[in-house]
């Protein structure tokens, strides 16, 4: 994602260009039509974020600037075969990420992965199936290993254990109390009535 405007994100360019990529000589039509939702989307978003109206020009022309320039990155990344993951992963670090995770990180390179995937579907198609948009997408890369839960933090655990202990001894009358209303846990579990 790209920042647009303090606190406004917008989606990169990539799988725009999958469609440059894949329809060629059709790439015309798509660019008018897909282009010119991308930038109402824009406009839209920057509205719901109150950017005031001065502003608007100034961020639409960011955002059509990154974008082409993104896709430019592409095709070049693209021009030769030989070492592909490698060359669209430094687009994608360079263009998506603006270089501010290791190149080495791994939603990189499952980002990598996605895209050279989503590519290969899209070389597939026939032209008819793709431009009516009758296909699902490629399946997202399946991790390795299944994903460990994620642990509460140290300070958490400590902290609910410390409030656990001493919400008996608080004060439920002291407004400033954060905890007046609250019960952590329950020494035993209530039937569906509550009671």
């Amino acid at each position: 994602m790209n920042q647009v405007a303090p606190g406004v994100q917008f989606p990169t360019s990539e799988c725009q260009y999958l469609l440059w990529e894949r329809e060629d000589t059709n790439a015309k039509k798509i660019d008018e039509e897909l282009f010119e939702h991308c930038w109402n989307m824009t406009r839209s978003w920057l509205v719901l974020k109150r950017v005031p109206e001065y502003r608007f020009d100034a961020e639409l022309q960011n955002v059509q600037e990154y974008m082409l320039g993104a896709c430019i990155a592409m095709d070049k990344a693209l021009e030769r075969p030989d070492v592909l993951p490698a060359r669209v992963q430094q687009c994608l670090w360079a263009n998506m990420y603006s270089g501010s995770v290791n190149k080495d990180h791994k939603g990189l390179t499952r980002l990598t992965k996605y895209m050279l995937r989503q590519l290969g579907l899209m070389l597939q198609l026939d032209s008819d199936r793709f431009l009516s948009g009758q296909f699902v997408w490629a399946d997202f890369p399946v991790r390795d290993k299944p994903r460990k839960p994620l642990a509460l933090p140290e300070w958490r655990a400590r902290f609910r254990v410390e409030i656990e202990e001493n919400i008996e001894h608080m004060d439920p009358t002291n407004p400033t109390n954060p905890f007046r209303d609250r019960v952590l846990s329950s020494p035993e579990p209530k039937d569906k009535l509550g009671k």
